[in-house]
């Protein structure tokens, strides 16, 4: 499993506010469960230490319940006691707030943490005792009402986390987990590949963050292979298994690779159309800003052509006609890449020059990869690498006399 930049991620906004939940329900609440996915994110119980500090209390105590642990016994020890109920805990008032963190490490003890808490949570009305009681499970379908983001009933507090971000927190993650890693070529495509295909899981990005370029622009036929290493995990749909996002109310990728593998027909269609949404969002978010960047710059080897039409037309450039005949005009400087191809392909403008030829060549490609984003599908890896190749071998060379 690939390693998580802990300290960044926990700087999130998401992650900070899964602390300050705890925080604060440990300030109201005398039981506070955490209900968290079966692979909870790195960190976490220090976070959780670090949120009893917060909340002032002064003697936290974090104890891993295995089968067979005597649960009374373990606190009893370390608060300096004998054995405690989860009664006569409830009742226990100390000269500081203690607060105990239960965190079975096994589904065999969980029944054991629950009996405890059960016995705790039913004294704890009549109590006047100081403890709070902080315990970990694992729900897949809460059934409580409680059981949510965040939710308070009887004096508990229940705060359910799955680790997930949101995108435009994963960006930032990636974004900086990739500092001085660009590409392909002067685009940032690749960073917007990884951000958009770990939408809500850092530990994926990470492991995106491992494979080469070949393999991020052809991350559709990757997905598979990536999805078959855990296939266990990816067959079933649940946040508990990171397969689905409680915060973000996505799927995973790797979920919808399963899927578009194994699923049923209209599930099989469905995965795929979001696997190709998810590309197409990184080539929007990457390419489309790149080629309007450095749109003007490629244009003004035309520019001198296209003054020549516009002072034949008012000053304008024809751009084409509509289904009913009408033709629309455009400044020169509002020409596109497409509009250069058709101008060229028509006769109205001639390259001749090997730079204007040049960029020509940027157009054309820049017009396949602009039509497919247009019509919300995904550009070809090869005509996308074939765009920023001729882009950049452009764009390291000087401007040519007019065409």
């Amino acid at each position: 499993m690939s390693t998580i930049d802990t300290e960044l991620y926990w700087s999130l906004p998401s992650a900070r506010q899964f602390a300050g939940d705890i925080t604060r329900s440990i300030a109201d609440c005398r039981i506070v469960a955490i209900n968290l996915p079966a692979l909870p994110v790195v960190g976490i119980f220090e976070v959780i230490k670090q949120s009893m500090r917060d909340a002032h209390v002064d003697a936290p105590v974090h104890i891993n319940i295995l089968p067979g642990m005597d649960i009374g016994g373990e606190i009893g020890a370390a608060l300096g006691h004998g054995r405690m109920t989860g009664a006569m805990l409830a009742h226990l008032q100390l000269a500081y707030k203690a607060c105990i963190v239960l965190v079975d490490k096994d589904p065999d003890a969980r029944g054991a943490v629950e009996s405890f808490v059960s016995d705790f949570a039913e004294a704890i009305g009549a109590a006047d005792g100081n403890t709070c009681l902080i315990f970990t499970t694992s729900l897949e379908r809460p059934e409580q009402p409680s059981l949510q983001r965040v939710g308070a009933v009887d004096g508990m507090q229940t705060i359910t986390f799955d680790g997930g971000i949101k995108p435009d927190e994963m960006d930032a993650y990636v974004g900086i987990r990739m500092l001085g890693r660009n590409g392909p070529g002067s685009t940032r495509l690749l960073a917007a590949i990884i951000s958009e295909f770990a939408t809500f899981d850092v530990c994926f990005a990470e492991q995106l963050m491992l494979l080469d370029e070949t393999a991020l622009l052809n991350l559709v036929a990757e997905l598979p292979r990536l999805s078959d290493k855990d296939g266990i995990r990816w067959c079933a749909d649940g946040w508990r298994s990171g397969s689905y996002s409680l915060i973000t109310k996505g799927t995973h990728a790797l979920r919808l690779a399963f899927l578009a593998e194994h699923g049923a027909a209209a599930e099989k269609k469905m995965a795929k159309q979001v696997i190709a949404r998810l590309y197409w969002r990184a080539s929007l978010k990457s390419l489309t800003p790149w080629l309007e960047e450095h749109r003007a710059y490629v244009m003004s080897e035309f520019t001198p052509g296209l003054q020549v039409i516009a002072s034949r037309n008012g000053g304008n450039i024809p751009a084409k006609i509509n289904a009913k005949g009408k033709t629309f005009y455009l400044l020169v400087e509002e020409v596109e890449y497409n509009n250069i191809v058709g101008m060229v392909n028509c006769g109205e403008l001639s390259p001749s020059t090997g730079i204007a030829r040049s960029a020509f060549k940027v157009c054309c490609y820049a017009k396949k990869v602009r039509d497919e984003i247009a019509h919300l599908r995904p550009p070809s890896a090869k005509d996308i690498l074939d765009l920023i190749r001729e882009m950049d071998a452009f764009l390291n060379v000087p401007l040519s006399p007019a065409v």
